[in-house]
């Protein structure tokens, strides 16, 4: 009787877990297709999105309401609102089997992979900056700071900035902008 309830309770919380939400695919022969995609979402704040139950394979059902998987490997991009209101991005990169959540998209990407560790099914994360010249900086990896710092050199107004894991963002913002030349007058005005 015991086994029964445990059972029951893994189940409901198993299922309760799954919401759908609109989405657009482009496959990587150019096809565009809407779909509703399956998604599985944390137990404790519905809103929040399981990554991994999508970036490599995604469950989608079709406009007759027939359940159907696509690979990873055969989309080009994934696009949809998630249930924060937030629009999300998400790419086939490079040859990787697994999607990849663009966070910026400018003269640096900013990537993030998710995935699963071994033991417990926790989701994790890591981040790859690219830049135009297809150099790459795995965040938190040994060293990581320094090819960065290389990769931003060429910015006078970024050589000096402390570079941490929470002002990413602000650093490739501050890099896309072409303003270098008004930082290099207000220097030799003081």
């Amino acid at each position: 009787m015991k086994t029964v309830v445990i059972f029951l309770l893994f189940t409901t919380f198993t299922y309760s877990q799954t919401r759908t939400l609109d989405a657009r695919i482009i496959k990587i022969n150019h096809d565009t297709i809407n779909v509703k995609m399956r998604v599985d979402v944390n137990l404790f704040k519905q809103t929040l999105l399981i990554v991994t139950s999508f970036n490599k394979r995604i469950r989608v059902i079709d406009d007759s309401g027939k359940k159907k998987k696509i690979q990873a490997k055969l989309v080009k991009e994934l696009s949809f609102t998630d249930f924060d209101g937030n629009y999300r991005r998400f790419v086939g990169y490079k040859n990787d089997n697994d999607l990849k959540e663009i966070l910026h998209d400018g003269k640096i990407k900013w990537y993030r992979s998710y995935y699963s560790d071994i033991y417990g099914g926790l989701q994790l994360e890591s981040d790859i900056l690219t830049d135009e010249q297809n150099n790459i900086v795995n965040v938190g990896a040994i060293g990581w700071k320094k090819k960065f710092r290389e990769m931003i050199q060429s910015k006078l107004s970024l050589q000096n900035v402390v570079i941490t894991r929470d002002n990413i963002l602000m650093i490739v913002n501050k890099y896309d902008e072409d303003d270098d030349v008004n930082d290099d007058e207000n220097e030799n005005e003081d």
